[in-house]
């Protein structure tokens, strides 16, 4: 292997060199320094049979390390080759000549810059290929002469077919075409360092749509003038923007309409608490039995509003904080429907809407139709949808009920009400919204109850719809899923519930609460079923009762109470009396309370405020067995 040693400041002399030997010749072993390194060193460690030594100007450094070599014992038998760059000074060769140089190689700058650009056409060719950006230049007809694998990808390109006609009308829209011509122009005012950005939005064959953006600049090539062109396909960047656009719109709407949630949940909350507080003082000045009478009545009707609006605001509250849970049983739905046609013909007669009717249709009359589901978030869902009818038809007829279709049943409420503008129809199941219906009359409500019935309607596996027309009232449906129907013994059954005889003559119950005024009211509902109470007013006194009283029959059970709360006495009591009935009772209506009390030992729950007749109807469950 021959060895050559190149000495020379320019980094590309010695690899140029060292390409052409590979190129042309085998054997060569190429090695190179900078004039400055310690190039005798080096020599005398390769021991090369030449050496090629470059001459840059009458002063170079480069005699005086000729000199040097020829003067050396080690290197004066090499022979040294003077490289000189073609058309330099002449005097540089005559000074070389009068040195006593072996030999003269003459180089080109135009040779290295050929080795360069043939390294910079490699990189640019790999860019073309690796760059996800698509890349076309056209010639000054406006037809395309370059197009990388990019830009067939992104446009769908196959074969030339991009060749045949100006690129523009393959890649620029027609409604962006203007825009295109106007930048050319402008373009073709500017010098060649400038560019122009133009957005496009195109539909690929497919029916995708891209969100492109496209950078168009001129250039010099061979004496005329090109185009290139550089789209960026910004689809991801373009569709996040988008959606983050719609997200900040729809917060802001939320936010306006939360706003005026929050104003209107005030009248809301203080037109029943008028009528509350006003009748309650009222009720203290009179003895007038018709008087006192009507003043219940409204304090009734007006405590029942309210407690819809606590209802509401909570469910809502629950359904965003994903602390819904379902609890799913077998029920004959003819049962339920039978119980909340009683209900609500009784509210359309306390509201004294003579004109209004109430039908109910069952499609299976005289038999058991059992369905899997809630029972308590149907009923919310059905009677939302019900207090709606009521409250805006004056006269006319509410007709609610199912009909089954293919396996699937679908329960309806039908209305000759005021009925809803087409271009609301969409709206109608979003929070917090209230649409007017009439520029005459207000109607009150917080705008929950359609959204919490969608809510709830998904949570069950179901979906929710409505029809309507203005002036010709609204039906609202909605569907869930079932099993295949049966007529199954074991479903619950409610058949005359409300008519039960409550009389628990014989039977003591311990109350532990700390409220005062709780247990006072607990005191005279229980009074009516006939039942002895005994008062405990916290957790610490009800364990006790529980130990020294042995005829005790059931517990109602304050969750949160002094000194022994009531999950912690809940726990103790199980411990003394394992099989004694315990209803936990509390103001907290989240799933998660219910929960915990029934983890405590309770056997059932109840939230304050208690219900008449939902009390009555859970001590029957208990005593009754």
């Amino acid at each position: 292997m021959s060895k050559v040693f190149v000495i020379s400041n320019k980094k590309n002399i010695g690899h140029n060199i060292e390409k052409v030997l590979d190129k042309n010749y085998t054997g060569y072993d190429v090695i190179y320094v900078k004039q400055d390194e310690l190039y005798f060193e080096l020599i005398k460690t390769y021991k090369p049979e030449s050496i090629l030594l470059e001459f840059n100007n009458i002063k170079d450094s480069s005699y005086d390390i000729y000199n040097n070599l020829k003067n050396n014992i080690n290197t004066k038998k090499i022979p040294i080759i003077a490289l000189i760059e073609k058309g330099a000074n002449k005097r540089i060769k005559a000074k070389a000549l009068e040195c006593g140089i072996d030999a003269f190689l003459f180089y080109s700058n135009e040779i290295i810059h050929n080795e360069n650009l043939k390294q910079k056409n490699v990189f640019f060719n790999h860019f073309l290929a690796s760059t996800k950006d698509a890349i076309f230049i056209t010639n000054q007809s406006g037809q395309c002469i370059f197009c990388n694998n990019s830009a067939k990808k992104i446009f769908d390109f196959d074969n030339n077919e991009y060749t045949k006609q100006e690129l523009y009308k393959y890649i620029v829209p027609e409604k962006n075409q203007s825009e295109y011509f106007d930048v050319i122009n402008k373009l073709e005012k500017l010098d060649d360092k400038s560019s122009q950005t133009i957005e496009l939005i195109i539909c690929k064959k497919n029916e995708v749509k891209l969100y492109l953006e496209l950078n168009l600049s001129f250039f010099e090539y061979n004496g005329s003038r090109h185009l290139f062109w550089l789209i960026r396909n910004t689809t991801e960047t373009k569709t996040k923007e988008i959606e983050l656009k719609a997200a900040k719109e729809k917060a802001e709407q939320s936010d306006k309409l939360k706003k005026a949630f929050l104003a209107n949940i005030s009248h809301e909350i203080r037109t029943p608490m008028n009528a509350i507080v006003g009748f309650s003082q009222l009720l203290s000045t009179t003895n007038d039995a018709q008087k006192i009478n009507t003043y219940t009545n409204y304090i009734n009707k007006s405590s029942l509003s309210l407690l819809k609006l606590i209802e509401d605001i909570v469910s809502i509250s629950q359904i965003e904080s994903e602390n819904v849970k379902l609890r799913i049983n077998e029920y004959n739905i003819n049962d339920i429907l039978d119980l909340m046609f009683e209900d609500f013909n009784r509210k359309i007669s306390s509201e004294q809407k003579k004109y209004l009717k109430l039908f109910l249709k069952k499609e299976r009359e005289n038999q058991k139709l059992i369905i899997k589901t809630d029972k308590v978030r149907f009923e919310q869902i059905l009677s939302n949808l019900l207090n709606n009818a009521i409250k805006f038809t004056e006269n006319g007829f509410i007709e609610f009920g199912y009909n089954i279709e293919n396996k699937k049943i679908i329960f309806y409420v039908r209305d000759t009400g005021l009925g809803i503008n087409k271009d609301k129809l969409g709206v109608i199941f979003n929070r917090f919204e209230k649409i007017e219906v009439s520029k005459t009359k207000l109607y009150g409500g917080t705008g929950l109850g359609l959204a919490i019935s969608k809510n709830l309607v998904d949570m069950l596996g179901g979906e929710i719809w409505v029809e309507s027309e203005v002036g010709s009232g609204s039906v609202f449906y909605f569907s869930l899923p079932t099993k295949p129907f049966d007529d199954k013994n074991n479903a619950v059954d409610f058949t005359n519930q409300k008519n039960l005889q409550y009389d628990f003559n014989g039977k003591t119950i311990l109350v532990a609460e700390d409220a005062e005024y709780n247990y006072l009211l607990l005191e005279e509902i229980t009074e009516l079923a006939n039942v002895k109470i005994i008062w405990a007013k916290n957790g610490v006194e009800a364990v006790d009762k529980i130990k020294n009283c042995p005829d005790i029959d059931l517990v109602l059970m304050d969750m949160k109470m002094p000194k022994m709360n009531g999950y912690e006495a809940t726990m103790k009591i199980k411990e003394i009396k394992p099989n004694i009935p315990i209803i936990g009772q509390s103001a907290y209506v989240m799933t998660v309370e219910r929960k915990k009390a029934i983890k405590a030992g309770c056997d059932d729950y109840l939230s304050k405020p208690i219900i008449l007749e939902t009390l009555l109807q859970t001590l029957y469950k208990y005593l009754n067995h």
